[in-house]
């Protein structure tokens, strides 16, 4: 990763709940964007972290769920930070929230 790194990706999912009483299906597509949108240094619990990079993943879903042929949909968008150092295997650091209007 570096900074200024950037991709995105697809997906969809399909589930559906058969049952005697009512038939459920959700429907799920969404993208998902992955930024590396920051660097620098990180104090953690007076702990310095040097040379970190920041990544945004944006997650945005329009969802649908559909039970005996009534159907009723809504969008939502999640936002992830995190911080990763060399001298880690995962991110130092993570932040998730959901968006709205563009206010985290």
């Amino acid at each position: 990763m570096a900074m200024g790194d950037h991709y995105s990706e697809p997906y969809s999912l399909k589930a559906i709940f058969p049952s005697n009483i009512k038939n459920v299906t959700i429907n799920i597509d969404g993208t998902r964007e992955n930024t590396v949108d920051g660097y620098g240094t990180l104090v953690i619990a007076g702990k310095t972290n040097e040379n970190v990079l920041r990544v945004k993943s944006v997650n945005t879903q329009n969802i649908s769920l559909v039970v005996n042929d009534t159907s009723n949909s809504s969008s939502a968008r999640y936002v992830n930070y995190e911080w990763f150092s060399k001298s880690s295997k995962g991110p130092i650091l993570s932040v998730f929230g959901s968006e709205s209007d563009g206010i985290f």
